[in-house]
This record gives structure tokens, C-alpha cells and sequence, in this order.
């Protein structure tokens, strides 16, 4: 993934030995609340958006574990080409986080179990 507009910083992972989890992942710390809804956007016009597992609302918001009654960001699934793929915002860290799995697996279903064991 290429650095977003509005970025102060982006780190790119591909080693992931958690369980399930994705075999990348790229967070992006961006400037305001106007750049993480942009990125949003754009990953919404440039993925094929589904619902997320548990027909959770894609994109949707969603809530920390620990602080169920506060919407702490945006929630999207989908695929990006053939892969995959689950991003969320964090609007307290003004973080943009994108992870993905592969035909083969991870799936959806893994990468979000995954998720939502760390959110």
C-alpha cells in the first residue's frame, strides 16, 4: 500500500505469527480526522465492500471491547483483488489500519476473529 495523503507516518508488516491472523498489515498515523475519513473513502471506492462476518455493517462503526458504548472508528470488509481484507479507523489515535489475508487463508472469517480478539 502506497503512503496515504495525509499521513505522518505509515509502517508496512508481513510477518504475523498470531493464530489466524493476517500475512499483512500497514497502519498509518494520519494528520486529522479529514484524512482518516478520506482514506475511508477511497479504500471503499477501490475495494469490493461485503459485510463483515456475523452480518456486521461494512463499512460501520465500531467499538473498542473494553468501552462498548463508544463508537471508536470506522469498520470495513472486503476484498482488494483476490485477497481479503479488513481496515479500521481509530479516530482517538487518528489511526488508519488495513490488514489482509490470501484466496487460500487466511479468510475473512479468520482476519476478523483475529480483529475482534484485539480490539
Amino acid at each position: 500500500m502506497a503512503r496515504l495523503e495525509g499521513a505522518l507516518a505509515t509502517m508496512a508488516c508481513t510477518a504475523n505469527s498470531d493464530p489466524g491472523g493476517p500475512v499483512s498489515a500497514t497502519y498509518s498515523l494520519l494528520v486529522d480526522s479529514a484524512a482518516l475519513d478520506k482514506a475511508i473513502k477511497e479504500l471503499t471506492n477501490t475495494s469490493t465492500v461485503v459485510d463483515c462476518p456475523g452480518r456486521i455493517q461494512s463499512p460501520g462503526p465500531w467499538r473498542h471491547n473494553a468501552s462498548p458504548q463508544e463508537v471508536s472508528g470506522t469498520l470495513v470488509c472486503g476484498i482488494q483483488g483476490d485477497n481479503p481484507m479488513l481496515a479500521w479507523s481509530d479516530i482517538d489515535k487518528q489511526l488508519f489500519s488495513v490488514v489482509q489475508g490470501r484466496p487460500g487463508g487466511p479468510t475473512l472469517d479468520h482476519i476478523y476473529a483475529w480483529w475482534t480478539s484485539h480490539s
